[in-house]
């Protein structure tokens, strides 16, 4: 069989980004809601949503991270947009396809106020705009708060004539009406060329219709900007927080570490320091939960004051089995798998006792075990910045590679 040379129809959604509805986005912020407030306890939330208690876990210590910043928490009813100079961060729970809208409705009005081009780029929590100036964040609250939403669709009309996802869709509409060769490829014609002739037309209009169908949801975004515009949802301005960090740096996996500025990176260390660590002493059995900033040195059980302490990422309840058997019966009590982990856990500890806090910042990273760590730490670096990019790229092979473990 030989592989075809021409590329196929424009999917709808691409790789692991499948579409996530406006309710679904809302229920999330709901719950964001309810776990800042404290208007419900940790057993009422297990008999409301299918999780496990860890997964429960992990949400309330997402929450804890934005809360300890003294930063609001955004939800089903705030969004909150954080100042980050040339950056500008909106959190919005508003799905896939309204933030989608948003962001081409802002960066559209924003590069027309600013006079330069605004990139941005949206998850289903939030939009992120990015420009070579900086991008004043009251004038994303003004064009939420005063934009007539009847004006939305001509707007976007306008704004996405120059995006690739219209070239695109226009590519094969064109081919559909015999306006181009049903064989040509596109990288082969002067799509713009095609495009500036067809204005206007039939199947410019059923293009654009169909981009607005497969990506966006006008009428919902319109009764997103008049429930800001009457106060249902309210508007924050902030600095950039955890969860701002959180959504620039799931989307580390589009960039190059390499060309990664000062700002990402600083944007990683504050992650990786307001992230909880789990100390499991290896002499002793103890644990504590701590903020990986809040650590000090020289690190030492709190316990029995030994010097051999692993630091885990995220609560293991099977690390603490697998340690607690270890130490009252032996390891060769432990199954063959077990004492895999039970080395994993040394080797941890020895990277804590040799680096110090340097190895728990490390080990807090996504996907970033004992091994990836001791690779990271026996390497020289000139300045802060150079280790930052080697655990930008840990981080960007386990986001790529990770679906396809075991």
């Amino acid at each position: 069989m030989e592989p075809s040379s021409r590329l196929g129809s424009l999917p709808a959604w691409t790789g692991e980004d499948i579409p996530v509805p406006f309710t679904l986005a809302q229920e999330v912020g709901k719950l964001r809601r309810v776990l800042s407030e404290k208007s419900i306890t940790f057993r009422e939330l297990l008999e409301s949503y299918p999780v496990s208690e860890t997964a429960l876990e992990k949400v309330m210590d997402y929450i804890d991270r934005q809360i300890a910043e003294g930063i609001p928490v955004p939800d089903d009813r705030l969004i909150t947009i954080e100042n980050g100079g040339k950056l500008c961060i909106i959190n919005a729970c508003l799905g896939s396809k309204v933030n989608d809208t948003l962001g081409n409705l802002l960066s559209a009005l924003l590069t027309t106020r600013l006079g330069t081009s605004v990139a941005f780029a949206t998850d289903p929590y939030r939009i992120i705009m990015e420009s070579s100036v900086r991008i004043d964040p009251s004038y994303v609250v003004e064009i939420l708060m005063k934009f007539n939403p009847s004006s939305l669709r001509g707007v976007l009309y306008t704004a996405m004539r120059n995006s690739s996802s219209f070239r695109w869709q226009f590519f094969h509409v064109a081919k559909k009406f015999g306006i181009i060769s049903h064989d040509a490829d596109i990288r082969s014609i002067d799509i713009e060329k095609v495009m500036g002739k067809f204005k206007d037309t039939l199947p410019y209009t059923e293009a654009f219709n169909k981009v607005i169908h497969q990506t966006l949801d006008i009428r919902r975004t319109k009764e997103v900007l008049r429930d800001i515009q009457h106060g249902r949802i309210n508007l924050r301005i902030t600095p950039i927080s955890p969860m701002g960090n959180e959504g620039l740096l799931n989307m580390k996996r589009f960039m190059n570490p390499e060309r990664a500025d000062h700002t990402i990176l600083m944007a990683l260390k504050s992650r990786l320091e307001s992230n909880h660590a789990h100390l499991l002493c290896m002499n002793c059995g103890a644990s504590l939960r701590v903020t990986v900033s809040s650590i000090s040195e020289p690190i030492r059980c709190h316990r029995c004051g030994g010097s051999m302490i692993a630091a885990v990422n995220g609560y293991n309840s099977r690390f603490k089995r697998i340690l607690s058997i270890s130490l009252k019966k032996g390891e060769r009590a432990l199954r063959a798998e077990d004492r895999k982990l039970l080395k994993e856990l040394m080797t941890n500890a020895n990277l804590v006792k040799e680096y110090g806090k340097k190895a728990i910042v490390i080990l807090s990273g996504r996907g970033i075990g004992p091994a990836t760590a001791s690779r990271i730490l026996s390497r020289l670096y000139m300045d802060e910045d150079e280790m930052l990019k080697e655990i930008l790229k840990a981080e960007i092979n386990f986001a790529r590679t990770h679906q396809f473990w075991d």
